[in-house]
């Protein structure tokens, strides 16, 4: 795109003198008009590039006198406060003495209703003080420069002064306001809003500039009816409503097509210079990669970018810089070239992609319009980006107090390759860094402390414990040597029993034994015993009840089965009894010797009976008496 001269004002605000060729926005010069008189302050909103400063600086300003309207632009530049008293003072016959540290009088009783009564009474022309571009007090401003500025606002308003306070902003960062409504009652009640144009007022407003007597010298136009409608199919929000700086922005873009496809004759304005991709986005874009690119053969060639991110803010807003300003972020950030800036802003001034403002004698310097300083960040590199995220960062860990945790030195540290971190951060860091150091090395100390304690705890538990298992031990221990104790008592008392032949008496001893052990071996040889002895008894008597039937065979071989089953003195004593009636009866006395067939039969039951002594008692009975 070339750079020479259009006559459209591209992306600058329309002024004073600029009235004859501003079309379109009569109704609402006049209603702004309207909202203005009667009112101590007003609220003036509206969306990017809806044309607010041209309605200000252009169709306001020229419906009032010279006599009726001192108006003073101001911007916040560095800070709103100080840019207040440069802005006054700069008008002041007899200026005031400005501290060079603050900006603000060395004469602390005044303030910004004094200054503005001081202008007043020099000039005795109704004051009105235009506050430009207020959104950057809210998104840049600390809280006490916010805080400052709103206080002595709100007591300008209502002193008795000729004077009117505009607020310009932004629609979109109006919900700022909320938080410092109490400092200024009543900032939302005399509010003014500028909308965008709609298509048949846009279709007016080029047929107007096309046909405009000022802009004859600089081109013809043909076929304008459809000119015009082609480039309303082109332009943005086809739907909705257009910005007056769109339709700027591309009869700019036209005229240069013109001009470049006849470079020595007065350029013609037709519908065929447009093409199917216009569109404002488009338009913007392709005319900052060109530029970018020509100034990248004539500096170096991060430079041009570089410089254009330093004057935007992390909304994408245009900022004001000094050319100081704009080399102190270069020199941090380490971009090489900063001997060639002075010749890059000249040269970027020269090209309208940035334009100056004088505050008091300060220059500052800002990108010609939001829409090309959004279009800027769009078109940042991932360097440039994570740079601004590196300074965003370092800015909320400066406003953190105490010492930073190993997770946000982790995240600090992640930016430093980026941007180098300031000095600041780097003291705090390393003051951090020791603290952590200290606390880790006392955590460990108290650790050590602690684990000594646990270990001596838990050996004092372990031998309380393996105390209190010995302890049962033992305790169970005598419990069983009582118990064994107790049942060989018993036994032996029931073995006296059954030894005396009181068979009875000793099998009631066991069983009272049984009952009382745990053990199920101990139960079962008590069971069996008893079992034993319930037979020898059962053989015993039966022997007797032989015994006195003087059936003796069969009472000595009970006795014998019995002797077999258990063993005991009068068992024995029996047996011998019987034993000799038995020998006796088997003795013949004739031949004085023993029958030995007969002999060898009653031997021969008594093994037989022997062999059964785990047989019933009815199957031994059975058997003797049989026989």
């Amino acid at each position: 795109m070339s750079t020479s001269r259009a006559p459209f004002k591209f992306l600058d605000a329309y002024g004073y003198e600029d009235y004859a060729h501003f079309f379109g926005r009569t109704t609402e010069v006049e209603a702004l008009y309207e909202a203005v008189c009667g009112v101590k302050h007003l609220l003036v909103y509206g969306p990017t590039g809806a044309g607010k400063t041209s309605l200000i600086e252009c169709g306001l300003r020229n419906q009032y006198s010279k006599a009726d309207w001192f108006a003073l632009t101001i911007r916040r530049g560095e800070q709103l406060v100080p840019s207040f008293y440069a802005t006054i003072n700069a008008e002041l016959e007899q200026p005031v003495e400005l501290s060079p540290a603050t900006g603000r009088p060395t004469d602390a009783s005044l303030d910004f209703s004094a200054m503005t009564r001081k202008l007043f009474q020099e000039k005795y022309i109704p004051i009105y003080l235009l506050f430009d571009q207020f959104e950057e007090l809210l998104l840049l401003g600390s809280l006490e420069e916010q805080t400052a500025f709103f206080t002595q606002i709100n007591q300008l308003i209502h002193e008795r002064l000729p004077c009117r306070v505009l607020l310009v902003m932004r629609e979109e960062f109006i919900g700022h306001l909320s938080a410092f409504e109490h400092l200024l009652p009543g900032i939302f009640e005399q509010r003014f809003r500028l909308e965008k144009m709609g298509r048949q007022q846009v279709r007016e407003v080029i047929g107007k500039m096309l046909t405009a007597p000022v802009y004859q010298r600089f081109y013809r136009v043909q076929h304008q009816e459809q000119l015009v409608d082609r480039m309303l199919h082109c332009l943005p929000d086809e739907q909705q409503e257009i910005a007056l700086t769109h339709v700027q922005v591309f009869l700019h873009e036209l005229w240069q097509r013109a001009k470049a496809a006849q470079p020595h004759t007065l350029p013609v304005l037709a519908a065929e210079l447009i093409r199917e991709t216009d569109n404002l986005g488009a338009i913007l874009n392709d005319f900052l990669h060109q530029q970018l690119a020509d100034l990248q053969t004539e500096v170096a060639p991060q430079l041009p970018l570089e410089l254009l991110a330093t004057m935007i803010s992390d909304q994408h807003t245009k900022l004001q810089r000094t050319v100081a300003d704009m080399e102190s972020d270069l020199h941090k950030n380490e971009v090489a070239g900063l001997a060639q800036l002075p010749v890059l802003v000249d040269e970027l001034e020269r090209r309208r992609i940035i334009r100056s403002a004088k505050a008091g004698t300060t220059t500052r310097y800002e990108i010609s319009h939001d829409l090309l300083a959004s279009a800027v960040g769009d078109n940042l590199t991932e360097e440039i980006r994570q740079r601004q995220r590196a300074i965003r960062t370092y800015r909320v860990y400066q406003e953190r107090s105490g010492f930073f945790s190993r997770e946000e030195m982790a995240h600090l540290n992640l930016f430093s390759a980026y941007r180098k971190l300031p000095a600041d951060l780097q003291e705090r860091i390393a003051a951090s860094q020791a603290h952590w150091q200290a606390a880790e090395q006392a955590e460990l100390l108290v650790s050590r402390r602690r684990a000594n304690r646990l270990a001596i705890l838990l050996s004092l538990v372990l031998v309380g414990l393996v105390g209190t298992l010995f302890f049962f031990w033992r305790a169970e221990q005598r419990k069983r040597a009582a118990v064994e104790a107790n049942t060989a008592l018993q036994w032996q008392l029931a073995t006296v029993q059954k030894t005396g032949g009181n068979y009875v008496a000793a099998q009631n001893t066991l069983l009272t034994l049984d009952k009382s052990v745990d053990q199920p071996t101990t139960s079962l040889a008590i069971r069996d015993t008893i079992a034993v002895w319930q037979r020898v008894d059962s053989f015993v008597q039966l022997a007797a009840r032989h015994d006195s039937l003087r059936s003796t065979p069969p009472a000595y071989l009970l006795l014998r089965t019995a002797l077999a089953l258990s063993s005991d003195g009068n068992l024995r004593t029996q047996y011998v009894t019987y034993q000799r009636s038995y020998y006796d009866r088997c003795f013949d006395d004739a031949n004085r010797k023993y029958v030995k067939g007969q002999l060898e039969d009653y031997e021969s039951l008594v093994r037989a009976m022997v062999a059964t002594r785990w047989k019933t008692e009815t199957q031994i009975r059975t058997a003797i008496e049989g026989d």
